[in-house]
């Protein structure tokens, strides 16, 4: 009966027993609702020795969310205190990362206590829960809610484990987050250290996904050749390759890529940066034919093709000029790769690459390919031999990260 106040009970009732089942969380919701920070007062004895267990459990993590939300300051910093020891494996725990990840938005910036109470518990794990499916939703929802002034721990751990987050498909977004906001100089060593590995972060299932933030991909579930491909870095347009502003732009990537190394920030080699784009694609050439051809990095290769700049006069030369071009359309990763960068080549470049590729549409004809294919194709290639522009939203491969145990689950009443 959710009528009946809590000291009525409190005398004969342990709280963290009842918070376990169904019908007794849902009726300590309730009274929390009602009677605020003195019903939390009540429960808090028997409730703060087990809370690392309470919020781990099926019905006992609804009750948590209710308890932080009634508390006042003081009884939110000594629930998070007694959490403590125990948030690393409530942080990686099905039910605890919703708990937590609400909890966190409960908690003011501005109160210090509480604050330090989330990075001593979380702290000395850092890089299990930031590469763990769950964690890593706590450690990001730490990020958004506390800012980089607070994130001083994680920047820490960043820089000293970067390979490793980047190469893990939930601790690179927790990467990329403080690629964009770390200190001066400390993001200044975290994309240079990117950047020196660009060409093997290309190629891997998830350090594919750091290089396209680079080059300005935005964040998100990744959706595959057919999900989302709007959003991200703007494509770069040019009616034509300069020699000219070519040999400048080479002459400022060394000496921004330099800076780095030193520790010296940019702000023109921030991630989707111009500048920033061509200083990746630069790393890549010579090498975009074969990246073409495989399943991660032949993402990164859409994003060169749309936001590189310049450097795409390598690119479409690798795809284009080498032999074998029959051999990358219907390749089932190259062909999109090819797609996209006659879709963005430069406008006086783009009948010199038509005429490359039509009498390579032979490959279309046998029994074995539908012929929907070659008439995209063909319509493709007309519509471009037209000076038609690219279509909205074909800048590829602009979501990633992995998904998970992101978002709120709010308690039940």
């Amino acid at each position: 009966d959710n009528s009946v106040p809590l000291a009525d009970i409190a005398a004969h009732t342990n709280f963290a027993d009842l918070a376990k089942s169904q019908p007794g969380s849902k009726y300590l919701q309730a009274r929390l609702r009602i009677e605020g920070s003195g019903g939390v007062q009540l429960v808090l004895p028997t409730v703060l020795p087990d809370v690392g267990s309470i919020i781990r459990d099926m019905f006992g993590n609804y009750f948590s969310q209710a308890l932080v939300r009634a508390a006042d300051d003081a009884q939110r910093t000594a629930i998070l205190r007694a959490l403590a020891p125990t948030i690393a494996e409530v942080s990686c725990n099905r039910n605890g990362t919703y708990a937590l990840q609400s909890i966190v938005d409960l908690i003011d910036p501005a109160a210090g206590d509480q604050v330090e109470a989330l990075r001593s518990g979380l702290a000395p794990n850092a890089l299990r829960v930031m590469c763990h499916e769950h964690g890593t939703h706590v450690i990001q929802r730490f990020q958004r809610r506390f800012g980089p002034e607070a994130c001083g721990w994680i920047f820490d751990v960043a820089r000293d484990t970067a390979p490793q987050m980047a190469t893990s498909p939930h601790g690179v977004t927790v990467l990329a987050t403080c690629v964009d906001t770390a200190p001066p100089a400390l993001r200044a060593e975290l994309v240079h250290g990117v950047l020196e590995r660009t060409l093997e972060l290309a190629h891997h299932s998830y350090g594919n996904y750091i290089v396209q933030h680079l080059l300005g991909g935005k964040r998100g579930r990744r959706g595959g050749r057919g999900g989302d491909r709007s959003g991200g870095a703007s494509p770069v347009l040019v009616e034509s390759f300069d020699a000219e502003r070519e040999a400048a732009t080479e002459k400022r990537i060394v000496e921004a890529e330099a800076a780095l190394g030193t520790g010296v920030w940019l702000p023109e080699m921030a991630a989707g940066q111009p500048l920033m784009c061509e200083a990746v694609c630069r790393r890549l050439r010579g090498h975009f034919r074969h990246m073409a051809r495989q399943k991660y990095s032949s993402n990164v290769v859409e994003r060169c093709a749309v936001v590189g700049g310049s450097q795409r006069r390598f690119l479409l030369a690798e795809l284009f000029e080498a032999p074998g071009l029959d051999e990358l359309l219907t390749d089932d990763y190259a062909n999109y790769a090819v797609q996209t960068s006659l879709q963005h080549a430069p406008v006086a470049e783009r009948a010199r690459l038509v005429a490359l590729v039509r009498p390579h549409l032979a490959v279309f004809t046998g029994a074995a390919t539908p012929a929907s294919v070659l008439t995209k194709w063909q319509t493709l290639l007309d519509r471009l031999e037209s000076g038609a522009a690219p279509p909205a939203g074909a800048a590829p491969g602009d979501d990633y990260g992995a998904g998970g145990a992101g978002g709120d689950r709010s308690e039940r009443g």
